[in-house]
């Protein structure tokens, strides 16, 4: 449920934004029109604060494919975490990414569109991180992969026993001890067909 924009509102949104008390309030003053004018108060008036879990979800329309609030201000469409960030913390670096610290708590949460964290706009659960860095830290197979120390038969991930390798525009790693068995029983299976076995 939205909440009044009017700052420090909690009541529920009733009209444009603001709750029954406010919306009458700038309706005889003749200030609403000027209130709707405002980009930052409009962009507040579609976040709902009073979430049970603590995050700010995202009340707009406009979602995109994959899950993540959209606003509009000033002629453009930034995501809406992004947005809210900026206007509470600052400017997020270029190679920089925002990572709902929510979500990464909530490990009963699904990797997938329908992820509610997404629609998180809290600044404080959101943090400016590396592409690398917010990948490690979801909860998926990439990254379940990614910090794996041995392989699937036991073998130390060294760097001795390790091929680093690229498949697909992906890094991968293999374990060399297991590429020298597969190595072997080829080579004693074909021995066995060439003996006429």
């Amino acid at each position: 449920m939205r909440t009044c924009s009017e700052p420090g509102c909690p009541l529920p949104s009733f009209a444009r934004g603001f709750c029954k008390k406010h919306y009458a309030a700038h309706r005889t003053s003749g200030t609403l029109a000027m209130a709707e004018r405002d980009p930052v108060k409009r962009f507040w008036g579609y976040v709902d604060k009073g979430n049970g879990d603590g995050c700010w979800l995202w009340t707009g329309k406009d979602v995109t494919s994959n899950g993540y609030g959209r606003a509009y201000i000033e002629g453009r469409k930034p995501m809406a975490h992004r947005l809210a960030y900026e206007l509470v913390v600052g400017v997020i670096p270029d190679e920089m990414q925002l990572d709902h610290l929510c979500h990464n708590a909530d490990w009963t949460c699904v990797v997938n569109d329908q992820c509610r964290h997404k629609l998180c706009v809290r600044p404080d659960h959101l943090e400016a991180v590396t592409a690398r860095e917010n990948q490690l830290r979801a909860p998926s197979p990439s990254t379940l992969n990614a910090v794996k120390t041995e392989c699937l038969r036991g073998h130390a991930f060294t760097p001795d026993n390790t091929y680093v390798h690229t498949w697909k525009g992906r890094v991968m790693r293999t374990c060399k001890e297991c590429q020298r068995r597969r190595v072997r029983e080829s080579h004693a299976r074909k021995r066995i067909t060439r003996a006429g076995g």
